[in-house]
């Protein structure tokens, strides 16, 4: 073989490792750190069934707290999770979740068609409603978002929950930065590399 072939060949098989390297430390997902581990809990879906955590094992989800009736950032927040759930639409183990802060108004009926109005799909994104306390109580302490006696009526945090029930990340809702952030960590946390369709 010629010293010009040899070396030819020599680059072409170092220009492939290199590539195999390159694609194997992209494929790595990123390790999030992990906060805390969401409490149990157990509400009422827009449907009028029963809801829980338990419910959720096994899948990834994003949580944010709203009410039906916000004219404020809430119609942002939902848009947010709508382009989640759109961006996502072929990953199953994903699930958006709604909770109202606003129970007394927000009815499973309610929530319904407000979840209708905003095209969101029963299997992928759920509305959750019950007793305001534990709402509270969810939020407060389960989730660490705002304290005792804050409102949450305007709270714009996304949680990002792992299959584990363990919270890895929050994103401000308003921020353009933090919902990328999101995106990339939710793909990292689910393995996912291809942008979705």
């Amino acid at each position: 073989m010629r010293p010009a072939a040899a070396r030819g060949l020599r680059f072409l098989g170092l220009l492939a490792v290199v590539i195999g390297l390159l694609v194997l430390f992209r494929k790595q997902p990123v390790e999030l750190p992990k906060h805390r581990e969401v409490p149990a809990w157990s509400f009422l879906e827009r449907s009028g069934r029963a809801f829980g955590s338990a419910d959720l094992r096994g899948r990834a989800w994003i949580a944010g707290f709203f009410f039906t009736n916000c004219f404020g950032p809430c119609p942002l927040m939902t848009a947010r999770l709508k382009l989640l759930q759109d961006r996502f639409a072929t990953v199953d183990r994903l699930c958006l979740v709604s909770f109202t802060v606003d129970p007394e108004r927000d009815t499973p009926e309610v929530l319904r068609a407000y979840a209708d109005k905003h095209g969101a799909r029963p299997e992928r994104w759920l509305f959750l409603t019950g007793v305001r306390e534990e709402i509270n109580r969810l939020a407060f302490q389960g989730m660490g978002i705002g304290s005792e006696g804050e409102s949450m009526h305007h709270s714009t945090r996304l949680v990002l929950v792992d299959p584990e029930g363990f919270i890895r990340g929050y994103y401000d809702a308003k921020d353009d930065e933090h919902m990328e952030r999101l995106e990339k960590d939710l793909r990292s946390l689910l393995g996912l590399l291809a942008p979705s369709p």
